[in-house]
Order: C-alpha cells, then structure tokens, then sequence
C-alpha cells in the first residue's frame, strides 16, 4: 500500500516502510489502515519519519473515533488546511477542532469535512477562518439549520456584497444586527433576503433570530483544540485495544524473523532450482530406455531404504552384544578349541576356507547358544527387534 500510494523506492521506500512498522505497533489498528496512513500522509503532506509517523497517528486515531473514512479524512484535511492557509504544523489541531465540533453538536465528520471543502472560499471570503469556519457550521447543526441550504445563502451573500462595495463580513455583521432588531419575523425575512437570497433566507433568519446562530465567539485560536483527539482516543481504548497493539507487535517481530530466514533461505532455493532445471533438461534429453533404467534404478533405492535402517540397526546391535563377550566366561574356552581347528584347517587347504569358516561359525554360535544365557537372550532380543523394524519398514513402503 505504501508502495503504491507514494511511488517510492530504495532507501526512501525503506524509511517509509520502517515508518509504517512504526505506526503499526503504536496504535490498534489493521496494517492496510497503517499503510494507508503512511502512504496517504506522505503523498498528501510530504512529510518523512518522525513528524509522518506522528501525523499519520492522528489521523488513524481521528478516523477511528470520529467513524470516518480515513483516506477520505486525509485528502479532506489537507484540501480544507491548503484553502485556508493553514500550515502543516496545525495539523493536530485542526483534527480537535473538528472532533470537538462533532462532539458538542453531532455534526458528522464526512458532513463537516465535505462543506468545508466545498465551501471553503466562500467562508474564508466572509472573513472566517478556519476554527470560525467550523463553529459556524457547527451551530447551524446543533440549530437544526440545512447547511446546504445556508452555505448556499451564504455564497449569495458575498456576491450581493462585492456588488454594494462592501467586503462580505462587513455586510453580513451588519446584516445580522438588522435582523436581530427586525420588529417582526416578516421583516427579518425581508432583510435576510436582500442578502442572502430567497433559497437560504428562511433557515438563516430563524437561526439568527433565535440566537443559535452567532458570528461572536466563533474565532479561537487552533492550539485550543491540542490533545483533543489523543485524550478522546485514549478513554475508548479496551483490553481488547491493548491485546490487539499487542499482537500487531509480534507480527511486527514475526515479519522481520521471516524476512531475514527467506533472505537466508532464497540463495539456496534459487541455486536449488537452477539445477533441477539442468537435471529436468537433462532427463528430458535421453532415450527413452535410459529413462526406463533410471526409474527403475531409483525405484530400488526407494526399496533399499528401509533396508538400510534395518543394518544401521543390527551394526549398532553388535556393538552392545561386544558387551556380552567379556561375560562368556568357560563357553568362550570351548570356542578356542573350535577356533583352533579353525585356523588349522585354513593353514592346510585354503582352499575349503569357506567351508571351513561356515563351520567354524556354526559351532561357534551353537556352543554360545547352549552355554551362554546372555548370548541366547540378545539374539532372540535382537529378532524381535529386526522383525518389529521390517515391520515398520513394511509399512513405511506401502
């Protein structure tokens, strides 16, 4: 979102994706509204790091409070701030402005914020600032005043004032002081027409008339309206507020942990999927008897696996039975005898070694086998063993 909200990269793009993390874990919101605000900030104030994290916070927690759109409240602020020559540096303010109108009269953001835009010029060519501006619309609300229809008379009377030569705020002062001392509402409604046109006239007069509408005490300064939106923000926030800041903090951590595991693991992958590349390419090159051969080939090892845990297993059965040995005791005295006929044997004919060997064996395992309890219990251990892992092994094909 970042990304393409501002169309930045490399280190720029960087410090605004840092600023984001930022943001993120300091306020509990989704990361789309984060970058949104990130994105939407910088593009719209041209601010960076410190004082983008900062407004961009605002904004996010305006947006929340006040149940407005946040993309929709930035571009509005911004347009409203640039109509009347409000500088950045207000911009907090200018937020508590606008929520504490919300709040003392029920005026919604996306009202005030569109009639501020809308009629921007005309208001500021009235001699109203912004902060007058705002109450202005403000009391028309609480007054149940149409503030279309008002900023439509209020349009008409700064053309029928630059028609008299007069600026408008000077005729509108004056205006309202006529219709105050009006002796009846008929000649209220007169006075407000020459003014402000017959469409706005009506909601107007009556709002003047009953005082709910006032241009004394409109202006106060912007400052006024500090910290409005951070101590409104921070009596709505919950337990399920904080586990929410909380969780974006571990995603936060988790992002970061993965990036750098991916960045580590890619190299490999990618050299990994150069060579089954070269080995597809390869494989694809031959015969069609080689590759029958090499399927075949690879379907024995598949086989052949299990097997060799099965080995794995006996060699290391051999080094625990080496134990034994030492506890043969008198049956290893009858396999000297057996192993010196042995050796006799070979040295005479070498030629029936092997049978020789095979015999010697035999007489070797069934003299232990007879004699030795030890040596007859690791044997039949060592079966149940080898058939509990073919077992497994089996099963492990299938």
């Amino acid at each position: 979102i970042v990304t393409t909200k501002t169309g930045a990269t490399g280190e720029a793009l960087k410090g605004l994706q840092g600023s984001m993390k930022n943001v993120y874990g300091s306020v509990a919101v989704s990361a789309e509204e984060a970058g949104t605000a990130v994105g939407e900030v910088n593009t719209r104030f041209g601010l960076t790091r410190e004082k983008l994290e900062d407004i961009s916070v605002e904004f996010l927690k305006f947006a929340q409070i006040n149940g407005t759109d946040l993309n929709t409240a930035i571009d509005s602020v911004d347009s409203i701030m640039k109509k009347f020559g409000v500088d950045i540096s207000q911009t907090s303010n200018v937020l508590g402005l606008m929520t504490k109108a919300g709040q003392s009269t029920g005026i919604s953001m996306d009202t005030l914020e569109s009639v501020l835009t809308t009629n921007g010029a005309a208001l500021k060519g009235m001699g109203l600032d912004l902060s007058s501006s705002v109450n202005l619309l403000a009391q028309m609300e609480a007054s149940g005043v149409d503030t279309g229809v008002a900023m439509a008379g209020l349009k008409k009377a700064v053309q029928n004032a630059t028609k008299e030569g007069k600026s408008a705020d000077q005729a509108l002062a004056e205006t309202i002081v006529k219709i105050k001392s009006a002796s009846s509402e008929t000649e209220a409604l007169s006075i407000e027409s020459g003014l402000f046109g017959s469409k706005g006239a009506a909601e107007m007069a009556q709002g003047i008339r009953e005082g709910s509408i006032s241009l004394d005490g409109l202006s106060a300064s912007l400052s006024t309206y500090a910290g409005v939106v951070d101590s409104t923000y921070t009596d709505t926030q919950d337990a399920t507020d904080q586990a929410k800041l909380a969780l974006n903090n571990l995603k936060i951590a988790g992002t970061e942990l993965a990036t750098s595991t991916f960045s580590a693991i890619v190299p490999a992958l990618q050299s990994l999927i150069g060579k089954l590349q070269s080995l597809v390419k390869w494989f694809t090159g031959l015969d069609e008897s080689t590759k029958k051969t090499i399927v075949t080939i690879a379907g024995i090892i598949a086989a052949v696996g299990p097997v060799l845990v099965i080995v794995g297993k006996i060699i290391s059965a051999v080094g625990t039975i080496m134990t034994v040995i030492p506890k043969l005791g008198g049956a290893l005295k009858t396999v000297q005898g057996a192993m010196a006929a042995f050796n006799a044997v070979c040295a005479a004919n070498p030629y029936v070694l092997i049978v020789a060997a095979i015999v010697a064996l035999i007489a070797i395992c069934v003299t232990l086998w007879n004699k030795c309890d030890g040596f007859r219990e690791f044997w039949i251990n060592l079966w149940e063993g080898i058939k509990s892992v073919v077992s497994t092994a089996i099963e492990g094909i299938k």
